[in-house]
C-alpha cells in the first residue's frame, strides 16, 4: 500500500514504538497502524464520523491489527450524526467507551483518529477537542497544521509531564482536498457498501431499553 509518506512519519512511528501510543488524521494513523501491528496488538480507533474509516458514516468504530487472535470483526459504536456538532457528548462517551475496548481487547497501542472538528464556533465554544483530550489523556499528540492553527489547543498540554506533543507542518502528499461535493459522495459510497448486503429483519422490542428514542 503506498501512503505518500510525508515528512519525518518514519522518525515519528519509531518514536511512537519506543514511548508508545496515540494520535494523527486518518493517513497517518492508518501508516502508523502499519508501522507497528508486526511488533504490537494495534487498536485504531476511528472517532471521525463524518469520514469513517472502519465503520459506515455516523459511526465510530475500532479495529484490531496484529497480535496471536488475528484480526476480530470491527466494534462500532453509533453517534447518530456525521459531525460532532450537535452531538458533542455522544462523541466524546464513545472515545472514551472505543478506548476502553481496545484496551479490554489487549492493545497494547491505541491508534486515535480523532474528528476533524476545530473550527467554528461550537467547536470553539465547548472546547471539543480540549475536552477530548483531557478524557483520553494520550501519551502522545500528533498536530498536523499548516501554520500555527492548533497553538491555542496545544498550549494546555505542553506542560502536562505525560504527554508528548509532536508538531508536523503541512499534509502528506497523498492527501487530496476534498471538496462538500466529494466528502458526500465518500459517505454515500461507504453507506452502500456496508448495507449491500442488507435485508429485513424483525426484532421483538420487548425488554429492550431506549437509548435516544433507539431500541438498545
Amino acid at each position: 500500500m503506498w501512503y505518500g509518506v510525508g515528512e519525518g512519519w518514519r522518525d515519528l512511528a519509531a518514536l511512537l514504538e519506543r514511548g508508545l501510543t496515540d494520535s494523527g488524521k486518518s493517513t497517518l494513523c492508518r501508516f502508523l497502524v502499519d508501522e507497528l501491528k508486526g511488533r504490537f496488538t494495534v487498536a485504531y480507533v476511528d472517532c471521525d464520523t463524518g469520514q469513517s474509516v472502519v465503520g459506515p458514516p455516523a459511526t465510530m468504530g475500532l479495529a484490531m491489527h496484529g497480535g496471536s487472535a488475528g484480526s476480530p470483526a470491527p466494534y462500532l459504536r453509533f453517534v447518530g450524526s456525521i459531525s460532532p456538532a450537535g452531538h458533542l457528548l455522544q462523541t466524546v462517551t464513545g472515545a472514551k467507551r472505543l478506548t476502553e475496548k481496545a484496551s479490554e481487547a489487549g492493545a497494547s497501542v491505541a491508534v486515535i483518529d480523532s474528528p476533524g472538528f476545530v473550527y467554528g464556533g461550537a467547536a470553539f465554544e465547548f472546547q471539543f477537542q480540549f475536552q477530548l483530550i483531557d478524557l483520553l489523556q494520550p501519551t502522545h499528540i500528533v498536530a498536523l497544521q499548516r501554520s500555527r492553527e492548533l497553538e491555542r489547543l496545544l498550549a494546555n498540554f505542553r506542560r502536562h509531564p505525560g504527554i508528548a506533543i509532536h508538531r508536523r507542518p503541512g499534509i502528506s502528499p497523498a492527501v487530496v482536498p476534498r471538496t462538500a461535493t466529494e466528502r458526500r459522495a465518500y459517505r454515500e459510497a461507504r453507506f452502500r457498501m456496508y448495507f449491500a448486503e442488507a435485508g429485513p429483519r424483525k426484532i421483538s422490542l420487548r425488554r429492550l431499553g431506549l437509548h435516544g428514542g433507539s431500541p438498545t
